[in-house]
């Protein structure tokens, strides 16, 4: 929950060119650690640990929520959606790669290079294995983690959203569609989306989730998208929101205040309506109906955990 993995391979069949290629630039040499893309660190010391912890402490900026989509023909759509915290006007990146878990296999090319053997660099204890003792060459593991396949640009893209950004914005997101890959499991293949500092090079911060099953759903000239059981509507070509829940129409006058808010939320309109309050995940937190009074509607916001909504 707190810890995102993504696992680099070299000179074995699960490498991947372009992000093995973009490590070398980055690290002394396999196997070492990165931890938001900042240090190299030998991952048999305590230091990689003491990284997490310090990275884990900085504030995120923004909150990511990832909905990977693959329809009926395994066409895979990549929604994405930013929700800041805070004012920001530094440039940003986006990175998107797949990693998938439970790979194995047998042959020599599937034998890991043991570079503890024998303790020169380091005692190291992981995946059931004493790497001090075992020899130069380890097989018989499972992997996870690992990286297959880059959607952006190893280093992000620049053109996916673009800063400034102000407290409370959301910025959503939708990836060119893609033919998903045969070659990968689709119960056990992730897509991790990475929020990266322009200038630091930096992760800022980063969200995964598995992929979605999607069948699209026409109903007296609605699109329905039923994602993994549940039913949706689209809102404005971007936004996926609960099915029941229609955007007010451009002639309704909106007002929501104050924002943010820590206590009572106002909200005012010109037109009769059914008002909800919905969180980053499209749950309806609170409901009211609007008939026309002067006051509008007010929801008590004190039971809410801190958030974007």
């Amino acid at each position: 929950e707190e810890w995102i993995g993504i696992a680099v391979h070299n000179g074995d069949p699960m490498a991947d060119a372009d992000y093995d290629s973009w490590m070398a630039d980055q690290i002394s040499g396999y196997p070492s650690g990165l931890v938001n893309r900042v240090e190299d660190i030998n991952p048999s010391s305590a230091g990689l640990e003491a990284a997490f912890e310090e990275e884990f402490q900085k504030f995120g900026v923004a909150g990511i929520e990832v909905m990977p989509l693959i329809n009926e023909d395994d066409e895979v759509e990549i929604r994405i959606e930013f929700g800041f915290a805070v004012d920001h006007d530094d440039d940003v990146r986006v990175a998107v790669v797949l990693v998938e878990d439970g790979l194995t296999g047998s042959g020599q090319e599937w034998a890991q290079a043991n570079y503890y053997s024998g303790g020169g660099s380091g005692a190291l204890s992981g995946a059931g294995v004493d790497w001090h003792t075992a020899g130069s060459y380890v097989s018989g593991l499972t992997f996870n983690d690992v990286a297959r396949e880059q959607i952006t640009d190893v280093e992000g893209d620049d053109d996916i959203i673009g800063a400034p950004f102000d407290e409370g914005d959301i910025e959503r997101a939708v990836m060119d569609k893609f033919d998903w890959n045969d070659d990968f499991d689709k119960e056990n293949t992730r897509v991790v989306v990475m929020l990266i500092d322009d200038d630091s090079d930096e992760i800022i911060n980063a969200a995964e989730s598995h992929l979605k099953d999607l069948v699209l759903l026409e109903v007296n000239g609605v699109t329905y998208y039923i994602i993994d059981g549940d039913t949706f509507q689209l809102w404005d070509d971007d936004y996926l929101v609960p099915t029941g829940i229609a955007a007010p129409s451009n002639s309704v006058d909106v007002k929501v205040y104050p924002n943010p808010s820590n206590g009572l939320i106002n909200v005012t309109l010109t037109e009769e309506a059914e008002v909800l309050l919905i969180d980053m995940m499209g749950k309806v937190v609170a409901r009211a109906n609007y008939v026309g009074n002067a006051n509008g509607v007010q929801f008590n916001a004190d039971y809410l955990s801190a958030g974007v909504y």
